[in-house]
């Protein structure tokens, strides 16, 4: 098969698991590309008929020859659309053209090196990203806390993110997934009355200074939040507990919660789930919710 007789949304899903994903659990990676709008489950289906890639142990997989090809034709007939090497995003931010072009960014070679590394731009250069809607970086990628990001931006992944705060928008109203393993925040601070529909997933993990968890009675469709390790968190809103969506909640490792407050009325929580509950929370058992069965 040629990457010619491809649909235009085959073709984005191939680059984009090509330059970004490979090798990155199935669902995982369908998650973020549905954000994206490109239907992934039966687009990677397809692609996976057609040859372009295979399953292993649940990981989406490619020939090298595949990964290079695609990763050329991103080059060569998406300019500045995607991003993934390093010296190529710090070129590509330094130009206010490109930025406009500039959908993705994931940086998939970042530097490992101790030490504090050096940031790639200023938090002003989200501005001049009207269409970004995929950001996977790493640490210091910019020189200071970013007051907003793009109103297209739907993933936002940011490992090691070295700020104390972030502020969640209402011009964050596009936002699925927002994941922020092992950073230095303190609070996740929500304007007021900012409703955010389309947000699923929030992703702590690991972020071992945040103390408490807030208000999330304007993320009513939010099914995934998982806050497992975040060693100094003593305080959970009841706002989680009486949430209808949730079906995934994860709060292992949470050494500084000694209880829940109750009753907690979450009926779409999977069992997995309710067992993580039932590990963390000495007052669990007598929570009306427990005694309910």
């Amino acid at each position: 098969m040629s990457f010619d007789e491809l649909s235009i949304a085959e073709k984005k899903i191939l680059l984009y698991i090509a330059c970004f994903f490979k090798g990155r659990d199935r669902r995982y990676v369908t998650r973020i590309l549905d954000s994206c709008g490109f239907k992934a489950g039966n687009g990677i289906t397809k692609l996976i008929e057609k040859s372009f890639l295979t399953i292993t142990k649940g990981r989406v997989h490619m020939h090298d020859l595949i990964q290079e090809m695609s990763r050329c034709i991103a080059r060569k007939d998406y300019p500045n659309t995607m991003a993934w090497v390093t010296q190529e995003i710090k070129e590509t931010l330094k130009t206010s053209s490109r930025l406009e072009a500039v959908e993705a960014i994931v940086e998939t070679n970042h530097d490992q090196s101790s030490g504090r590394p050096m940031p790639y731009c200023s938090a002003k250069v989200f501005m001049g990203m009207k269409k970004l809607r995929l950001l996977e970086v790493n640490n210091y990628f910019t020189s200071s806390e970013p007051a907003a990001f793009p109103e297209e931006l739907r993933w936002l992944c940011w490992s090691d993110y070295p700020y104390q705060s972030l502020i969640i928008t209402r011009g964050m109203t596009n936002l699925v997934g927002l994941e922020l393993p092992y950073s230095d925040i303190l609070q996740v601070q929500m304007e007021k009355e900012v409703i955010l529909t389309s947000l699923k997933s929030i992703n702590l993990n690991r972020s071992y200074m945040i103390t408490s968890f807030p208000d999330i009675s304007g993320v009513p469709n939010l099914e995934r939040l998982n806050l497992s390790c975040c060693m100094q968190l003593r305080e959970v809103h009841q706002s989680v507990l009486n949430h209808e969506k949730i079906i995934h909640l994860d709060l292992t490792g949470c050494m500084s919660l000694r209880s829940l407050p109750s009753p907690i009325k979450m009926k779409n929580l999977s069992r997995h789930s309710f067992l993580i509950i039932v590990k963390i929370s000495k007052d669990y058992q007598k929570s009306p919710w427990r005694q309910g069965g």
